[in-house]
């Protein structure tokens, strides 16, 4: 009987002594976490060499000052952005991207005593253009360096080629920033950094560098970005057969020349941007060059001097998410085999020379959020099926003379990100980060005719909608009204008949109407915010009557003959003339007049004489309520 208790006992020593052993291991664990006090001072004085200012961190979404968390006595392997290693606790990864910081970088910083750094990210704050000190040289264990965006100026150094390890280097620009590369730095970078995967430097001047340089790239390379670059001369063809290549991005060197080779299968190329350079070909020709890129899923060649029609073996490229073809002299008609991508998200066709009607395999493209087609002479109507295929698009824009700008962002998730300018009412608004801000269709300055999609009423999220200067005909549809997120509406400059739809009143967020240069008549709908829109919403409509324009509205002018049609049983019922209505009231008004007179002198019946004078005051109360909401309205 003593076994079992015997063994038990056994068991409960063997629990507590594993107990006391995990708890001795974990608070060495701790104690080893502490960094060195030596690093933890060098960490704060290199935080007292900025100060915190929200605009230096302007291009991230999300920025706030990290090194708040910064205190003296605490352990600095608990700070925001640090991260010790776990044996030594000594600092291996700094990440102050978005942090605000705001100053002259020092060349004798105190960060570069933490020499056992292997990640530094610096990115999107502002040094104040001062010079990328060549102490950066001196990390000789760092696999990744970013200082995107920091507002450096003057030379790379030539010490950053010293950082064999590097696995990741981006020095890129959003905009010009004095910062310009030497060929020898350059050339060291390519030599010495032979398990570079990553190399972003946008923005960085080489006028003066031969493209050559990049000719001994190592293959492990997956991303090269050189936008805006300045290069000139020849890009060597065999970096476009690197192995590894995901990325690569050339995009806005005007003199640079490129020679593509036919890509094979084997090519893992996913981003491919070649816009605004020098390359030339026919377009039938390159599509025969990238028809093997079975992985590509960007493909920007915005302003290259491409020529011919658009051929049908686009359709082939399937995984495309992005395609620019803006600016390209391509010209006929878009083919319909543009249908089988369907897994496009962007798509813009803008500034060419089609000519032909819209097709509607295009109505393939479900997932697509932005559309641009803008600057083209497209005929015909405007695709109803369009709008029951359109549950994910964001922004069409088939209309004349719009200005985009498209931008790269490596630190993002995605490839691309944009701010567009759109015009409303003739100003220029510019509109950012439209994927996640605004919904929107913008149709005008093109050649459409017929009626307006009444099953545009379904896109219940849509903000903007600009139909003007086309040759649109019909009524506006009173399913406009289901818009009830509609922010601005343009409807000028088409042969629109009939009158306002009264259902438009119920478009509480609508802040810009502009239906003039139409055949419109009619009373116009008052109340709501249609009391906020002036005459220059409605000229050029000789027929439209009341508020705000200056001609007044019949006895009999009907106030929405679309809400009460002439044959509806209602209009019969109650079909009598404004004339009654007023003989009637004027009797009524006569009648009461005497009756109140008579009661009130008499005091009888005394029921009727109470009743109304104890509800006066709260009559008046309610009165000053109502004005008070008046008051409210916007004007």
């Amino acid at each position: 009987m003593r076994r079992p208790y015997q063994l038990l006992a056994h068991v409960f020593f063997l629990f507590l002594f594993l107990q006391a052993s995990f708890s001795l291991s974990s608070s060495s664990h701790s104690a080893t976490q502490l960094c060195s006090h030596n690093e933890a001072a060098a960490l704060i004085q290199f935080k007292s060499s900025f100060s915190i200012d929200e605009t230096a961190s302007l291009d991230c979404a999300i920025s706030y000052p990290k090194t708040n968390s910064w205190k003296e006595g605490t352990d600095c392997c608990k700070w925001d952005g640090v991260t010790c290693d776990d044996k030594n606790g000594k600092v291996i990864e700094l990440d102050l991207s978005c942090s605000q910081l705001y100053g002259r970088f020092p060349s004798n910083s105190s960060l570069f005593l933490l020499s056992h750094l292997q990640k530094l990210n610096l990115a999107f704050n502002h040094f104040n253009f001062s010079k990328i000190p060549a102490d950066f040289g001196r990390f000789t264990s760092l696999v990744s360096l970013n200082l995107c965006d920091t507002s450096f100026s003057g030379k790379v150094p030539y010490q950053l080629s010293y950082l064999s390890k590097l696995v990741s280097l981006d020095l890129s620009l959003s905009f010009y920033q004095p910062l310009v590369i030497e060929e020898n730095t350059l050339e060291g970078l390519v030599h010495n950094l032979t398990k570079v995967r990553e190399l972003f430097f946008d923005g960085i001047k080489m006028s003066s560098i031969n493209p050559n340089v990049f000719l001994n790239l190592s293959f492990s390379l997956r991303s090269l970005s050189l936008h805006s670059c300045d290069l000139r001369g020849k890009f060597p063809k065999d970096n476009f057969d690197l192995p590894n290549l995901k990325l690569l991005d050339l995009g806005y060197n005007l003199m640079l020349s490129l020679q593509l080779p036919k890509f094979n299968r084997s090519s893992h190329l996913e981003y491919f941007d070649i816009s605004h350079t020098s390359f030339s070909a026919k377009f039938a020709e390159f599509i025969d060059l990238i028809e093997n890129l079975s992985s590509l899923k960007d493909l920007s060649l915005s302003n290259t001097p491409l020529f011919g029609g658009l051929p049908g073996s686009i359709g082939n490229l399937v995984s495309l998410k992005h395609l620019d073809l803006s600016g390209c002299n391509l010209s006929g008609s878009i083919p319909s085999s543009l249908g089988n991508l369907s897994q496009l998200i962007h798509l813009d066709l803008s500034l060419n020379h089609f000519s032909a009607q819209i097709r509607s395999p295009l109505t393939n493209l479900t997932q697509l959020e932005v559309l641009y087609v803008d600057g083209n002479q497209l005929k015909g109507s405007i695709p109803e099926s369009w709008f029951f295929a359109a549950s994910s698009l964001k922004f069409i824009d088939l209309r004349s003379e719009l200005s985009y700008m498209g931008t790269f962002s490596p630190s993002s998730g995605d490839f691309y990100s944009y701010s567009i300018q759109i015009a409303i009412k003739g100003v220029e608004i510019e509109l950012v980060k439209i994927f996640t801000m605004l919904t929107s269709i913008d149709l005008s300055s093109n050649k459409f005719e017929g009626n307006i999609p009444k099953v545009i009423g379904k896109l219940n999220s849509l903000k903007g909608l600009n139909l003007s200067h086309n040759n649109l005909s019909g009524c506006i549809p009173t399913s406009i009204g289901n818009l009830t997120n509609l922010e601005w509406l343009d409807l000028s400059s088409n042969k629109l008949v009939g009158t306002i739809p009264e259902s438009l009143l119920d478009l509480t967020f609508l802040s810009v109407f502009n239906a003039s240069e139409n055949q419109l008549g009619g009373r116009i709908p008052e109340g709501k915010q249609f009391n906020t829109f002036g005459n220059d919403s409605y000229e050029g409509n000789k027929g439209l009557c009341g508020f705000p324009v200056s001609k007044g509205c019949s006895s009999n002018e009907s106030p929405s003959p679309q809400l009460s049609p002439s044959n509806s049983p209602e209009k019969k019922i109650f079909d009598f003339g404004w004339k009654v209505v007023l003989i009637g009231y004027g009797c009524g008004v006569i009648f009461g007049l005497a009756v109140g007179y008579v009661v009130f002198r008499t005091k009888k019946p005394i029921w009727l004489v109470s009743l109304v004078e104890d509800s006066y005051p709260k009559r008046q109360r309610k009165s000053k309520i109502g004005n008070r909401r008046g008051g409210g309205r916007r004007s």
